[in-house]
């Protein structure tokens, strides 16, 4: 798996919060700083 320094996000890690997003989720769990930034910035509620 390749991470980039740049911010970039995963393809995975967009879908898994579009998905989240798409189900009506209003809490998102995950241990992964970029993850949790752009669930938050969705307005998801972080759980880590």
């Amino acid at each position: 798996m390749r991470y980039f320094d740049t911010g970039v996000l995963l393809k995975l890690d967009t879908l898994q919060v579009a998905l989240a997003l798409e189900l009506g989720a209003a809490e998102f769990c995950t241990f992964d700083l970029r993850q949790s930034r752009m669930a938050a910035a969705t307005g998801l509620v972080v759980v880590s």
